[in-house]
């Protein structure tokens, strides 16, 4: 399971880019329902927003008004790596919305085409929104970012190695990423120093939901690692407290990916292993028992 960035656009204190745009299509009415959809969203009630902004969108009779709502849905897709269900969403967009196209629409493209592996439409896109914008990141900030969605973690590495220490910490959440999945691939203890670094910054700054969910997984992994490999007292309270926002996140699974779904049904699992649950583990498993019997028994 890799780390990937999400979404381009600045949303405050964990911030990703400066591509900001003010649309005309984004009233003070839109905007406020957003945003009060957006706090069921990051505090993990990913079913209460899924409903709401579903409702609002059945419910909008308005092209101009239904444009940012569906654009949000794509956003949400995208945070639960719903990669399919988000490109019918756009692909919506680009048929029917077309007259309605900015810069927010664009800049899912942009995370579509990293994941997808599609350098030469990526940066000519980056290049139809400096026409548009001036208020944009460097190249280099898009390079990383595309290396780094796109698994190139040699590259990524290099360019994150070259920013001074200011810079790397102004993006310590692309370095948390990075340097976690360089830990997954190598176990070099000086990636986990890093990842581990960066990664306290960005929790600092009270990381959304589904972002804390990424990191705290990461912590939670190395520990049950080493418990397992060196049978090592451990904190108990941050499996404890990871199983609690795991239990919630299953809640809303029917909207994630269901390759993501099943790697957390299985993590979860052995954060039980590992507490020594053993009655709420074996019920655990009789509920699982077609995904877990691979890695798992009574």
């Amino acid at each position: 399971m890799f780390n990937w960035l999400a979404s381009f656009i600045n949303k405050g204190s964990i911030s990703q880019t400066n591509i900001e745009t003010q649309n005309i299509y984004y009233t003070v009415e839109v905007e406020t329902l957003l945003k009060s959809i957006d706090g069921y969203f990051n505090d993990g009630n990913i079913s209460e927003a899924f409903e709401l902004l579903d409702l609002a969108i059945s419910n909008s009779k308005n092209k101009e008004y239904k444009y940012p709502l569906l654009l949000k849905k794509v956003e949400y897709l995208l945070e639960v790596r719903n990669i399919d269900d988000a490109n019918k969403v756009l692909n919506l967009l680009s048929k029917d919305y077309a007259q309605f196209i900015d810069v927010k629409y664009k800049e899912q493209l942009l995370f579509i085409y990293s994941l997808e592996k599609k350098e030469k439409e990526f940066f000519q896109l980056i290049e139809e929104i400096k026409a548009e914008k001036e208020d944009i990141k460097p190249d280099d900030y898009f390079q990383i970012i595309y290396c780094l969605n796109s698994l190139n973690l040699d590259k990524a590495k290099n360019i994150y190695n070259s920013y001074s220490e200011d810079k790397q910490e102004e993006h310590s959440l692309i370095g948390g990423h990075l340097f976690a999945n360089l830990y997954n691939h190598s176990k070099d203890h000086l990636d986990l120093e890093k990842a581990t670094k960066f990664y306290q910054i960005v929790l600092e700054k009270e990381a959304k939901f589904l972002l804390k969910i990424d990191i705290d997984g990461f912590f939670v992994q190395n520990i049950i690692n080493d418990v397992l490999q060196n049978k090592n007292t451990f904190d108990k309270s941050k499996l404890l407290d990871h199983k609690i926002n795991l239990k919630k996140l299953f809640k809303s699974k029917k909207y994630f990916n269901k390759i993501y779904i099943n790697q957390q049904i299985n993590f979860y699992a052995f954060i039980l292993l590992t507490l020594e649950f053993k009655d709420e583990y074996i019920q655990f498993y009789e509920a699982h028992a077609n995904l877990l019997f691979n890695e798992h028994c009574l």
